[in-house]
């Protein structure tokens, strides 16, 4: 493999795994674990083993941390370099499928992806969702993975301090939800190559695996059955690992008071866990009104389906929050 630099990007090796490359690229939070579990199925579609492997991501810097300053990643050329094995059996024909969902909202990704549509086929697919929907569903991991610490309005004042800080793009819910730049970076790169997806289409998998299979020119196949693994949930409390890793705590937990105060406890940090997963009014408002601009241009764009959002009746003030057509699965407090 020739050389490379971060600034870059990876250098292509002479020899490939793969004849032919589908780069599911995001959105996030938008049902691309359950299509590209789904796609998996097909032996005409192979998923890299890490599933998101990254490989044209821009480095974040040296490290990348979360809420509370611990390590998650370092990004180097030599870690690079060991993506390419994602794809270790890939039978002659089959498309292996990369579904970094980073890729969408990475100024660069693009670039690397074109430089390898020099050498294989490479097919764009993208889901974009509700950008307000699909910003508090990623806080909502955050809250779940227990690395998030700030409010929802809290963790989107926090963005830009926190971006510069080099926290793992997890954390930029704001700027992922932020579309259509993205898309037509993407657009105009790949062209016909490139198939922009509803949220709602994950609601019909039968049908959406088949538009696809006809995207990459492949037969559909059916989907007898699949589990998804994205389910939104509160967070487990934490209070039982505090009570073990405290001598003091462990001896009053066996005493009928201790007992009482623990069920108080659980209590208290399970409502606490819940009011954190449900989206209020004001910031729905608050964000739909940063996001404004873009949402605007996503309407307006004949080519992204828009039809199954809510957020711009938000700006039009034609809707309440948690009324209207629309459905969503979260949870909302005035």
């Amino acid at each position: 493999m020739g050389s490379e630099s971060l600034d870059e990007g990876p250098a292509i090796p002479d020899s490939l795994p793969f004849r032919r490359y589908v780069a599911l690229i995001g959105a996030p939070k938008c049902g691309t674990t359950s299509l590209a579990n789904w796609l998996n199925c097909s032996p005409d579609f192979v998923l890299a083993e890490n599933k998101e492997p990254g490989l044209f991501r821009s480095p974040g810097g040296p490290l990348w941390v979360d809420s509370r300053r611990r390590r998650k990643h370092s990004w180097t050329g030599a870690q690079r370099d060991a993506f390419w094995k994602a794809f270790p059996n890939v039978p002659e024909g089959a498309w292996a499928l990369d579904a970094s969902t980073d890729h969408l909202s990475d100024e660069r990704a693009v670039d690397g992806l074109a430089k390898l549509a020099q050498r294989v086929p490479v097919k764009i697919l993208c889901i974009v969702r509700d950008p307000v929907d699909r910003a508090f569903s990623e806080y909502k991991h955050t809250i779940r993975s227990g690395i998030e610490h700030l409010s929802f309005r809290g963790s989107l004042k926090a963005e830009a301090a926190r971006m510069q800080a080099g926290f793992q793009p997890l954390f930029f819910h704001r700027r992922r939800s932020q579309f259509h730049a993205d898309i037509c970076r993407y657009r105009h790169s790949f062209g016909r190559d490139m198939l922009v997806l509803p949220y709602g289409a994950i609601r019909s998998a039968e049908t959406l695996i088949e538009q696809i299979c006809h995207f990459v020119g492949v037969p559909p196949f059916s989907l007898e059955r699949f589990t998804s693994k994205n389910v939104s949930a509160s967070p487990p409390p934490r209070y039982p690992d505090m009570i073990r890793r405290n001598p003091l705590l462990r001896r009053l937990r066996s005493t009928s008071v201790g007992r009482a105060l623990e069920r108080g406890a659980a209590y208290a940090l399970t409502a606490r866990s819940k009011a954190r997963m449900d989206l209020r009014d004001a910031d729905a408002r608050f964000l739909a009104e940063q996001l404004r601009h873009d949402i605007e241009a996503c309407v307006a764009d004949p080519q992204i389906p828009t039809d199954d959002w809510w957020s711009p009746a938000l700006l039009s003030g034609r809707e309440a929050l948690g009324h209207g057509s629309r459905t969503r699965s979260s949870r909302v407090q005035r």
